[in-house]
């Protein structure tokens, strides 16, 4: 066989044995090890805000506990009322709300909560003037979403059998707000007629 010939030979065979290489490095079997997910980032936790008096602190069960208050400007005046619940065990706030004022009222305070099933229940003492000298006080019984916050319901206290304008107050303690029945929420405090400011009277409302 001439030199020719053999060139004439081995080149096509060179070529066919690179295809075949190239044709196997393309279905090399790829790493079947599977990718490790990347960590899940965890949400941020709710923040009270600064300027935050809390006025009570009650059970919200599963170790959870229900913190009501106000947020005010740094001399205490302009309160709005707010409320919160944490995780006692793992030390973090659940979530936070800031709760509306009623018409015609410009501050207030969340002063009671109550915890049953999935309601939260809370007490806002709400002034219709800054001065208490000459300030309406109205309360108002307000349903939040246990594990949300977000609002349910809301209903006012009105004074039993009173038709005149009046003022009331509600003060710290486990009988002035506490529950009441199936499904009743009982409130006791003080008021008086607005046109007879000096003569408080006491009074006990159940809602159901």
């Amino acid at each position: 066989m001439s030199i020719r010939t053999r060139i004439g030979f081995a080149l096509p065979l060179m070529l066919l044995c690179l295809a075949q290489g190239a044709a196997a490095v393309g279905t090399e079997p790829k790493d079947a090890t599977p990718k490790e997910a990347p960590a899940a980032t965890a949400a941020p936790a709710a923040a009270v805000p600064q300027g935050f008096s809390s006025y009570a602190a009650e059970p919200a069960g599963d170790n959870r506990q229900c913190v009501v208050g106000a947020v005010a400007d740094e001399d205490g005046t302009n309160q709005k009322p707010f409320v919160y619940v944490e995780d006692t065990g793992a030390n973090r706030v659940l979530w936070t709300r800031a709760l509306e004022l009623p018409t015609h009222t410009v501050q207030g305070r969340a002063t009671h909560c109550l915890h049953k099933g999935g309601t939260v229940y809370v007490l806002l003492q709400a002034d219709t003037q800054p001065a208490q000298s000459t300030s309406q006080t109205l309360l108002r019984v307000l349903e939040l979403d246990a594990a949300t916050g977000n609002p349910t319901a809301s209903r006012e206290v009105n004074m039993p059998g009173v038709a005149d304008a009046t003022s009331a107050w509600v003060d710290k303690g486990e009988d002035a707000f506490h529950l009441a029945g199936k499904g009743g929420v009982a409130v006791s405090g003080e008021y008086f007629r607005l046109a007879d400011p000096d003569k408080h009277l006491p009074f006990t409302v159940t809602l159901h």
